[in-house]
């Protein structure tokens, strides 16, 4: 029997529908995936991590890659976070540079983790 792989599909802009932001969503390993648009630098990621959310790297073709404890240290794209409906905007402290780019540099104030 040949190996079963899970679906993943391409991210694309929605507007949520519980609180009408605006939301990246795609499909990553066969579960939906809605990520904040904000590109989060590794303090972002850190705070991110702390409330309980899972993060995940934006790919090229537009894919959301779950960030795993095997991954957290390379920063070869965006990283973005779990959307939740009503918490407050990511502040500008924890924002990686510019808007979502396609490639962003590697962050030279990595944290240790």
């Amino acid at each position: 029997m040949g190996q079963r792989h899970l679906v993943s599909a391409p991210a694309r802009v929605e507007t949520c529908p519980s609180c009408r932001r605006m939301v990246l969503a795609g499909m990553d390993e066969g579960l939906v995936v809605r990520a904040d648009p904000a590109n989060l630098n590794a303090y972002g990621e850190l705070a991110a991590l702390a409330r309980g959310l899972w993060t995940y790297d934006y790919g090229p073709a537009r894919e959301l890659w779950l960030r795993t404890v095997h991954t957290i240290k390379l920063r070869r794209h965006p990283v973005l976070a779990d959307h939740v409906c009503g918490a407050a905007m990511v502040p500008a402290a924890h924002r990686g540079p510019g808007p979502t780019p396609r490639f962003m540099p590697s962050n030279p104030v990595d944290p240790p983790y």
